[in-house]
């Protein structure tokens, strides 16, 4: 999201981790984690930078076409008190090299986040499944689709390019989840507003409970 949509989102009762790539504050797309402050409490979070320097904002490694980011959440359901952790992220569309790494970094700063407690990871990776960023994150987690309780519905592919006309061909959004998490349905959103797609890409969605 940018500035003006964290905004409107948070005027309808959201809260949200974010910053932006550019400069870590507001500038740029920020990779968001919008939660319900009624049902969690976030404990810790933060964003970090996929480069050779990631704490450094707007720092961009292994050629790059956009800067890009991942930021995660510790978030406590203040119901029970139960613990997860939470990475959103957006690989780069162009460079192959630094969507792999990029993958590692999220994967390493993850083992360390994490420590045990239940995790998720989200995003436009744009890779499809047999692609080396995917399969290093199967390495690790499950994908939600896989592990729902309820048959996938909607579309099997994600990116439509704004395209009606046009039957999606790739799949590069998705939901993976780790042990101690149970998925009972996960579904791809094809909706349309006012005969348009609002995104050009489709949004995935999965209801699941911590085990």
């Amino acid at each position: 999201a940018t500035s003006n949509q964290v905004d409107d989102l948070m005027a309808e009762g959201w809260s949200c981790v974010a910053a932006g790539r550019d400069d870590g504050k507001r500038g740029g797309e920020a990779s968001c984690i919008f939660y319900r402050r009624t049902r969690f409490e976030a404990r810790a979070s933060g964003t970090f930078w996929l480069s050779e320097t990631p704490e450094v904002p707007g720092s961009k490694s292994w050629h790059t076409a956009c800067t890009r980011v991942c930021t995660w959440a510790r978030l406590a359901d203040v119901k029970t008190g139960r613990e997860l952790v939470y990475f959103n992220t957006h690989l780069d569309h162009m460079s192959a090299e630094a969507r792999a790494k990029g993958m590692a970094l999220i994967l390493s700063r993850m083992a360390r986040l994490a420590q045990g407690r239940p995790v998720f990871l989200t995003g436009d990776f744009n890779a499809e499944p047999g692609s080396e960023p995917v399969l290093c994150a199967r390495a690790v987690l499950r994908d939600s689709a896989e592990l729902s309780r309820q048959p996938h519905a909607g579309p099997a592919k994600t990116f439509n390019g704004f395209r009606l006309d046009v039957e999606p061909k790739i799949q590069i959004d998705y939901i993976f989840v780790s042990a101690g998490v149970r998925v009972w349905d996960h579904a791809t959103v094809d909706d349309k507003v006012d005969g348009l797609y609002p995104s050009d890409h489709f949004p995935v969605t999965a209801q699941v409970s911590l085990e």
